[in-house]
């Protein structure tokens, strides 16, 4: 039904290359959308409307920012033990203190964090209404029901939907049968980007044991932690540019304090997958070739 194997290489910003260069350093995914989900139809917003489906606009969801703190990246820690980003409530206390709303994409790209109940529960814990956006989900769903003191936001299509406290359950029911395809499509297109985390993690654990991706999930994005090899991502990133045409993401161009990693797209075809591999391993293993001859050369 969904042929995720079909790339759309139109994008100017990612795909304006040289013709040996491989890019997979955005966070935009390389894979089309079906021509039935591009745009959201009148009739599924009226028919979302009857059955009480909040529809906001997104000046609406500019003016919730505006109340709201914004949780990204560097509001989080970096807890290298567990290779996983932290939520610090007292940071969120003090930067929040004015503000009526926590504002929390669920999954927060880049880093690909899911913010848990616990997490949740202990923002709600401070006196604040959390706004979950899940607009830049693939698909995910919360171990147990939270709804008091949430509000859910979701996009389908165009528009934002707003599912608020008390009706989040009985709504999303009657949202999943107007916006089947959509659903369906994250759930293959979850499934896909899940089969190739594990095929990327699998071929670095073997063969690229240097480059050390992070079990983030719910997200296009895989993060790796190129410690090991004693250089910042942005050198790795020009190094394999230069050695191999392959262009990832250096770490600290999207997140402050990350100088340790690069970032892959996993949102492409396999062959792309396959592709990027191959020359992630000879990038790696000409860069240990040039860092020895230069330390016996005493460079």
């Amino acid at each position: 039904m969904f042929n995720f194997n079909e790339i759309n290489n139109k994008n100017p910003k990612k795909w304006n290359v040289k013709e040996n260069q491989l890019p997979v350093n955005t966070l935009i995914s390389d894979l089309k959308n079906p021509a039935s989900l591009i745009s959201v139809t009148k009739a599924d917003i009226s028919t979302a409307l009857k059955e009480n489906i909040k529809i906001i606009d997104t000046k609406k969801v500019e003016e919730l920012k505006q109340a709201s703190l914004v949780i990204t990246g560097d509001n989080l820690n970096y807890n290298s033990e567990k290779m996983e980003y932290e939520l610090d409530l007292e940071v969120i206390k003090n930067q929040g203190e004015s503000k009526r709303y926590i504002w929390l994409k669920n999954p927060l790209l880049p880093v690909g964090k899911f913010f848990s109940n616990a997490e949740v529960k202990g923002i709600m814990a401070l006196g604040k209404t959390v706004i979950l956006d899940g607009s830049d989900k693939i698909q995910v769903d919360f171990e147990d029901e939270i709804t008091e003191n949430v509000i859910r936001l979701e996009k389908v299509g165009q528009i934002y939907i707003t599912l608020d406290v008390g009706d989040v359950f009985e709504n999303e029911e009657a949202a999943a049968k107007i916006f089947e395809n959509e659903i369906l499509f994250q759930k293959k297109l979850a499934q896909y980007v899940a089969d190739n985390r594990e095929f990327v993690r699998r071929y670095l654990d073997h063969n690229v044991p240097d480059l050390r991706p992070l079990p983030t999930k719910n997200t296009i994005i895989m993060w790796v932690d190129i410690s090991t090899l004693g250089i910042s991502g942005t050198e790795f990133k020009d190094f394999a540019m230069k050695e191999t045409g392959v262009i990832v993401g250096a770490g600290n161009e999207y997140l402050e304090n990350t100088d340790n990693f690069i970032l892959l797209n996993l949102a492409t075809s396999v062959d792309n997958i396959e592709e990027m591999l191959k020359r992630l391993q000879r990038a790696v293993v000409a860069y240990k070739k040039n860092d020895d001859l230069m330390k016996i050369l005493g460079l």
